[in-house]
Formats: C-alpha cells, sequence, structure tokens
C-alpha cells in the first residue's frame, strides 16, 4: 500500500479549502480585511494564497511581506475555479487588476494535481484562468491579493498562486522603448536607466 506523506496530505487539505470557498462553504471572512502576515522569499517558485470575504475579501494569510534587491517580477493566476479575478496590492497601493474573464468560462471543475505546485504551471498555461504580471522596485514590499469577480454568485473565496522571480535589468534594457516591458514600473526610459544606476551605486547588503 503507497503510503501519503504529510506535505501531500497539507497540500490536499489547502486544496479542499480552496474549493470550499469557491463554492460558497467557508465562514465569511470580514471584507478587505487581511487576517495575517506571511513572509515570503524572491525566486522560491510558486505560492499559494486562499481569498475569503466574497468580492472585496482579501487573502486569508496576506499580506506577503519580501524585502528585494532587484527588480522583481510577480506573476498571479488563479488556478481553481475559472472566472475568479483579483486585484493585486503592494503597500496598499493597486498594481493592478488579473485578467477578465468572460461569463461562459466560469466552471470549477475538480481535478487533483501531484505535486500541488503542478497546478500552478498548468493554470498559468490557460487563458480561461485570470492571470496578471506586475513589476516592482528593489526595496520592501507587503503583497495582498483581493478579490474583484467570483466565479459565481455563492462563491466567497478561492484559491491562486503568484510567484516572485529577480529580474536583471540593465540600461540597455530600458532603450528603444524596452522600459514598457516592465508594466506600470516605468513612466519613461529615463526613470529605467535611474534605476539601474542606483542599483549598481547601491551598497552591498
Amino acid at each position: 500500500m503507497k503510503v501519503i506523506s504529510r506535505s501531500t496530505i497539507r497540500n490536499l487539505a489547502r486544496l479542499l479549502v480552496a474549493l470550499a470557498a469557491s463554492v460558497g462553504l467557508t465562514a465569511t471572512v470580514g471584507v478587505g480585511t487581511a487576517q495575517a502576515v506571511t513572509n515570503v522569499n524572491v525566486d522560491a517558485s510558486w505560492q499559494d494564497f486562499i481569498t475569503g470575504g466574497g468580492v472585496g475579501g482579501s487573502s486569508i494569510a496576506g499580506p506577503y511581506d519580501f524585502t528585494s534587491t532587484s527588480v522583481v517580477k510577480v506573476t498571479v493566476t488563479d488556478a481553481f475555479c475559472h472566472g475568479d479575478e483579483f486585484g493585486v496590492y503592494d503597500n496598499g497601493v493597486l498594481l493592478g487588476d488579473t485578467s477578465p474573464i468572460a461569463p461562459e468560462f466560469h466552471t470549477c471543475p475538480f481535478r487533483l494535481f501531484f505535486p500541488a505546485v503542478a497546478r500552478a504551471d498548468d493554470a498559468i498555461l490557460d487563458p480561461t484562468f485570470s492571470q496578471g504580471t506586475f513589476y516592482v522596485a528593489p526595496g520592501e514590499h507587503s503583497l495582498d491579493f483581493v478579490n474583484r469577480v467570483m466565479w459565481n454568485d455563492t462563491a466567497t473565496g478561492t484559491g491562486a498562486y503568484f510567484r516572485l522571480d529577480s529580474v536583471d535589468l540593465v540600461a540597455d534594457d530600458c532603450k528603444d522603448d524596452g522600459w514598457k516591458d516592465y508594466g506600470a514600473l516605468f513612466t519613461n526610459q529615463g526613470d529605467c536607466v535611474s534605476l539601474v544606476q542606483h542599483m549598481l551605486v547601491r551598497p552591498a547588503q
């Protein structure tokens, strides 16, 4: 008989919590109120989050705090019920919203993934899951995720994933409109070059 590891059991428990929230079976979390603070690391692959509170509610274990010494790419993907959409905030400021999903794609199929993180790898390739990519400058950050749209009228929350990947930005990346590839991080090429220069002269941490 195959023995199920403790980590697998924990991942299954998290899956069930997310699915329960998605079909409206969990208790409602206060709208817009984060319940905890979780420290996370850059370049640590996918990290899951679970939301509550219905539309306007936020991540139950958020905000997610980290410090970076480089530009960081923040990738977010829904991964459980098609149709959930999120607002992504850093230090209380909106970075942007994940992509809209047409109502005809709002479904919630039950699928198991082993390991659990494979769910995120699969979801990011599926355009019927709401997704978004954002960039933040070096410094101290506090990410939170707010429910913008739920896949149906009774869902109070859902499960999703995000990842933080460091970006090796150099001056040449800013040229020829390259600065536009970093979302709302820069307003022009000069802003981009200025940040590169600042990182070059910053004392080692």
